[in-house]
C-alpha cells in the first residue's frame, strides 16, 4: 500500500504542477480577453459550446474512462482494446462533425433562437476529430499514473491562448478569437500527444472486444449525457429567457471560479480516478485513499472558496474588469459552494466510476435534474440575482444527494467524511473572522493584498493547531513535504 500511495503522491505532484502552471497563464489571458471582448461575445461562445460538449459526450462514448478503469489481462489485451477505442472514437467523431456541419443552421436556431451561429458551430466542432486522435493516449498516461509526461503537454497547450487567442482578439475584437484559439489549442495537444506517445494505433479492430466494452461504455455514455444536461441546462435556459449578454455573465462567473479552484481540483480528480481504479478490489485501501484525498484536498479548496467569497469584489475587478462587477455577488457565493462540491460531488462521481458503476452517477444526475431545471427556469424569469441564488442552492442539494447515495446504495460509511470536512471548517472560520475584521482597517487595493497574505498565515497556523488536520498534513503522502516546509517557515518567523 505504501508503494501505491507514493506513486499516487508522485502523480499528484506532477498533475498539480501542470495545473498550477496552466492556471498562472489562464488568469492573465482571461484578464486580457475580458477587456478586449464583451460579455455578449463570451455568451455566444458559451452557447456554441453547448453543441460541442454534447457531441464530445458521444464522441468519447466512455472509451477513455474504460481504458483507465478496466483491469486488463496483459499488454496484448490492452493494445487490442485500445485499438477498438481509438478507431471507434475517430469514426464516431468524424461522423458527428459531418452531421453537425449539415444541420448547422437548424442546430443554431434550436439553441439560440436564430441561425446566425451556424459557421461558428461548424468551426468549433472541428475539435471533435482532433481530440479523438489523442484521447486514448491521454487515457494510457492516466491509467499508469504517468502525469509527468502530461505535465509538459499541459504547459505547451496552455501557452496557445496567450500567443494565439489574445492576438486574434486584438485583431478581430469578437468571439471568433475564442473559437479559433480553442481549435488550435486542441490541435497542438493532439499532435504533441500522438508524436510523443509510446502507444500507437494499428490497423486492426476486434468486434469481440467492442462487445465486451459496451456495457461499461453505454452506462458511461448515459452518465455523460446527464452530466452534460446538468452542466448546460442553465446556459440553454438563460439564453432563451435573458439573452446572450446574461449568458456571458452567468457562464463566465462559474468558469472564473472553477478555473481558480481547479488549480488544485483538476490536478487531483483525474489522479483520484486512476488511483481508485487500481485498488478497486481492495475496499479498505480504496476507502483509505478516498478519505485521505478528500480531507487533504479539502484543507486547500475550502479556505480557498471562503477567501474568494470574502474578496469577491477584488477578485472580479482583477479577473474580469469593471464591466463585469454585476457578477461579483455570484462569483463570491458560487466560490463557497463550488469548493465544497469538488470534494463531494466530483470526488463521489469518480468513486462510482472507479468501482465500475457509472449508472449510479447517472441516477444521481437524473435526480438532480428533477429540481435543477425547475429552479433555473423559475429563477431566470425573476431576475439574474435570483437565478444565481437558485443555482447555488441546487449545487448544495446535489451535495446532500450524493451523501445519501453513498450511504444507502454503496453502503459506505460517511461519518468520517463528514467529520473530516467539518473539522476543516474550524480553521476556515477563524480565517474568515480575521479577514472580516482586517478588511475594516483599510479598503485600499494594496492593503487587501496584504490582508490576503495574512489570512493565509492565520489559516495554516489555525490548521496546525488542530491535531487531526496537523496529523493528516504531516503523514499524507500528498502533503508531507509541504508540512515540513511550513513548519520550518513558522519556526523562522517565531525566532
Amino acid at each position: 500500500m505504501e508503494q501505491v500511495e507514493k506513486k499516487i503522491a508522485y502523480a499528484t505532484k506532477w498533475s498539480s504542477l501542470a495545473e498550477i502552471a496552466a492556471k498562472l497563464i489562464l488568469p492573465i489571458v482571461n484578464m486580457i480577453l475580458a477587456r478586449l471582448l464583451t460579455p455578449d461575445d463570451f455568451g455566444i461562445v458559451a452557447t456554441v459550446n453547448i453543441v460541442i460538449t454534447f457531441a464530445e459526450v458521444f464522441q468519447d462514448a466512455g472509451f477513455q474512462k474504460y481504458m483507465v478503469q478496466h483491469e486488463f489481462e496483459d499488454n496484448k489485451d490492452f493494445n487490442a482494446s485500445a485499438n477498438v477505442a481509438f478507431w471507434s472514437n475517430l469514426v464516431l467523431s468524424c461522423t458527428l462533425w459531418l452531421i453537425i456541419a449539415f444541420f448547422r443552421n437548424s442546430i443554431s436556431s434550436f439553441i439560440s433562437g436564430d441561425d446566425k451561429l451556424g459557421s461558428e458551430i461548424v468551426v468549433a466542432s472541428f475539435s471533435l476529430p482532433i481530440f479523438a486522435i489523442s484521447s486514448i493516449q491521454i487515457s494510457y498516461y492516466r491509467r499508469n499514473l504517468e502525469f509527468k509526461k502530461l505535465f509538459w503537454v499541459r504547459i505547451i497547450t496552455s501557452l496557445i491562448p496567450l500567443v494565439v487567442t489574445v492576438p486574434l482578439a486584438i485583431i478581430f475584437r469578437n468571439h471568433w478569437a475564442l473559437i479559433i484559439g480553442t481549435v488550435l489549442r486542441n490541435l497542438v495537444q493532439s499532435i504533441v500527444l500522438y508524436v510523443g506517445a509510446r502507444w500507437k494505433p494499428k490497423l486492426n479492430y476486434s468486434f469481440e472486444k467492442l462487445k465486451k466494452m459496451m456495457p461499461f461504455c453505454i452506462w458511461t455514455l448515459a452518465e455523460s449525457i446527464t452530466i452534460w444536461i446538468t452542466a448546460n441546462v442553465g446556459v440553454f435556459v438563460v439564453t432563451r429567457i435573458l439573452g446572450s449578454q446574461y449568458v456571458g455573465y452567468y457562464k463566465t462567473s462559474m468558469t472564473t471560479v472553477s478555473s481558480i479552484i481547479s488549480i488544485i481540483s483538476a490536478a487531483t480528480v483525474t489522479v483520484l480516478f486512476s488511483s481508485l481504479s487500481r485498488v478497486q478490489n481492495d475496499q479498505k485501501r480504496f476507502m483509505s485513499i478516498f478519505e485521505n484525498y478528500q480531507m487533504t484536498i479539502g484543507m486547500f479548496v475550502i479556505p480557498m472558496g471562503a477567501g474568494m467569497f470574502l474578496y469577491r469584489d477584488l477578485l472580479t475587478s482583477i479577473m474580469l474588469g469593471s464591466q463585469w462587477m454585476i457578477c461579483a455577488g455570484f462569483i463570491g457565493i458560487y466560490s463557497l459552494v463550488h469548493s465544497l462540491a469538488i470534494i463531494t460531488n466530483s470526488f463521489f462521481s469518480e468513486m462510482y466510476r472507479a468501482l465500475g458503476k457509472p449508472r449510479v452517477s447517472m441516477i444521481a444526475q437524473l435526480i438532480h435534474l428533477l429540481y435543477l431545471i425547475p429552479i433555473i427556469y423559475t429563477t431566470a424569469h425573476i431576475n439574474f440575482n435570483t437565478l444565481c441564488i437558485g443555482t447555488t442552492f441546487a449545487v448544495l442539494g446535489f451535495m446532500c444527494e450524493h451523501f445519501i447515495i453513498v450511504k444507502v446504495i454503496l453502503k459506505k460509511k460517511i461519518g468520517r467524511m463528514l467529520v473530516n470536512i467539518g473539522t476543516i471548517f474550524i480553521p476556515t472560520a477563524v480565517m474568515s473572522l480575521f479577514a472580516s475584521l482586517i478588511q475594516k482597517v483599510n479598503s485600499g487595493v494594496v492593503w487587501q493584498f496584504i490582508s490576503i497574505i495574512l489570512c493565509v498565515f492565520v489559516y495554516f497556523f489555525s490548521l496546525i493547531c488542530i491535531r487531526p488536520l496537523r496529523e493528516n498534513l504531516k503523514t499524507s503522502e500528498l502533503t508531507s513535504d509541504l508540512f515540513l516546509k511550513m513548519k520550518s517557515c513558522i519556526i523562522k518567523i517565531i525566532k
